[in-house]
């Protein structure tokens, strides 16, 4: 065994800050000890050490391998990423504060085709208070990975991999608390999720009470086929997608006219439109379709200084719905081939499908309600 002396590995990590105002920040280069400790185990160098240094920009690997080779091999591993930080922290007034990162990563090859070869991660935060009793704050953090090429040195098969994949979150809040007899509290998020990669999947073909999934255009992939040379062949390319855009809102105001005597009234509610792929036609979305509703009630009084009755209300509503399943359907008994593609119509047009059967597919839409009461006294001695 070689002792594999890498006492400094420079990975071309870059860290930039910008200061304004009277704000103090640092910042660090990105963290890649992972994605690195990722790589090196897929290729098997399970006792090579990672440890980074952010400050700095410097990774050090250490530990043994079993060649000269090999050692050359792990360095080009850690070499193969590249990336850029940059930060600002602003203060545009005594009450106003914003600050923000961007980090920017690179790779000239992965080992898995869905690991991003192209990564950005913009995250911005602003907080101002005009007043001692209001706040208000917003934040928003986009991640962005993709790898839209075949893997350097691999030959193309199913064509490019068109992986993208992206998570964006928007959230605003507004705290408003003029006295100790009321406030007000109202909060709203955005979320958008989403990842795609180009795949081939195997369709079946019609039977006499269920048609199978296709594709569009009903063309085999160029792919060989994976169950023996003689078929069958897979469907595709075709993107294999899900996307998950979700809004929240909460709503909630506290009171107190008197010491004794505390309510909070609000009201919760999130929502999804998603969609995704479908490779069966009789699928559906589930919760990427969904509707969730929350809103409360929660009341003390003050009988005595070590009396108190509480009581609280919760309402709990769940309910899917939305046309699900493939859009494209095989409606004969034969499978793509290489030079003939397969016969491919609606799948709303056939029986026995999510697009067409009740109530949205054979899978049932998930709806259902709760009314919860709690009542307690709460006693000290």
């Amino acid at each position: 065994m070689k002792k594999l002396r890498l006492s400094m590995v420079m990975v071309a990590l870059l860290a930039v800050g910008i200061l304004a105002g009277c704000s103090q920040t640092a910042t660090k280069s990105p963290d890649v000890s992972d994605s690195i400790r990722k790589s090196l185990d897929q290729a098997g160098f399970k006792d090579v050490t990672v440890s980074q240094d952010r400050d700095k920009g410097i990774v050090t690997l250490g530990g043994q391998v079993a060649s000269e080779n090999d050692k050359s091999q792990a360095e080009s591993l850690a070499k193969s990423l590249a990336g850029a930080t940059f930060g600002v922290a602003v203060q545009p007034s005594k009450n106003w504060h914003i600050n923000g990162s961007v980090e920017l990563l690179y790779a000239d090859n992965v080992l898995t085709p869905v690991a991003p070869r192209q990564l950005q991660h913009y995250r911005f935060h602003a907080t101002y208070r005009p007043r001692t009793w209001a706040t208000f704050s917003g934040a928003y953090n986009d991640l962005e990975r993709h790898n839209n090429t075949n893997n350097t040195g691999t030959a193309s098969v199913d064509g490019p991999l068109r992986h993208v994949d992206h998570s964006r979150i928007l959230s605003l809040n507004a705290d408003l608390m003029p006295n100790e007899h009321y406030g007000f509290d109202i909060g709203y998020a955005y979320s958008d999720v989403y990842t795609a990669t180009n795949i081939c999947f195997l369709g079946t073909a019609s039977s006499s009470t269920i048609p199978g999934a296709a594709t569009p255009t009903g063309a085999a992939c160029p792919s060989p086929p994976p169950r023996g040379r003689t078929g069958p062949y897979t469907f595709g390319p075709a993107k294999d997608f899900m996307n998950a855009p979700t809004q929240y809102l909460s709503v909630a105001l506290a009171l107190s006219p008197i010491e004794k005597f505390h309510a909070n009234v609000g009201y919760r509610i999130s929502s999804v439109k998603g969609s995704r792929f479908f490779n069966d036609p009789r699928d559906v979305n589930g919760s990427l379709v969904s509707t969730y509703l929350s809103p409360f009630v929660n009341l003390s009084y003050a009988i005595a200084k070590d009396l108190i009755l509480k009581g609280e209300y919760n309402y709990f509503g769940y309910g899917e719905g939305g046309p699900s399943g493939a859009q494209y359907c095989n409606p004969s008994s034969t499978l793509p081939l290489p030079t003939t593609p397969a016969p491919v119509v609606p799948c709303n047009t056939l029986a026995n499908t999510a697009m067409s059967g009740p109530a949205y597919g054979f899978t049932a839409p998930r709806n259902f309600h709760a009314n919860n009461v709690t009542v307690g006294v709460h006693y000290e001695f």
